[in-house]
C-alpha cells in the first residue's frame, strides 16, 4: 500500500500530493529500517538450539506483559511479586467481609445469565 502525503517541493516552495516516487522511496526506507532489525532477530533466534529458542519465546512473552502501561490504575498494576500478594490479600479480605463477591458466587451469576 503506497502512502499518499502531501511534500513540500523545495525548488518551487509548494505543496505537492501524491508524489509517487518521493512516497515510495519513504515508505520503502521505513519499511527496510524496521525490517531489518526484525531479520537481525530473527537471524539470531534462527541460530539457536530448538531449548534456547523456547526461552526466548517464554523471554519475548514475559516482556510483552511485564511492560507497565504507564495509564493505568494503580490497583491493576502489578509492580512486583510482592505487590501481587499484597493485592491478592486485599481482594481475599475484600470477600470475607462482603464487599465484593466470592468467585462462586460470580460464576453463580454467570451460569443465571
Amino acid at each position: 500500500m503506497l502512502k499518499q502525503l502531501q511534500v513540500l517541493d523545495v525548488k518551487n516552495g509548494r505543496k505537492r500530493k501524491n508524489d509517487i516516487r518521493y512516497n515510495n522511496i519513504n515508505w520503502f526506507m521505513e519499511l527496510m529500517k524496521m525490517s531489518i532489525e526484525k531479520q537481525k532477530l530473527y537471524n539470531e533466534i534462527e541460530k539457536l538450539p530448538e531449548e534456547l529458542t523456547n526461552l526466548v519465546i517464554n523471554f519475548i512473552e514475559y516482556l510483552k506483559f511485564s511492560h507497565v502501561d504507564t495509564e493505568a490504575l494503580d490497583s491493576v498494576t502489578i509492580k512486583s511479586k510482592k505487590d501481587l500478594k499484597e493485592k491478592l490479600q486485599r481482594g481475599l479480605n475484600d470477600i470475607k467481609e462482603n464487599k465484593v463477591y466470592s468467585l462462586d458466587e460470580v460464576f453463580s451469576k454467570i451460569d443465571n445469565i
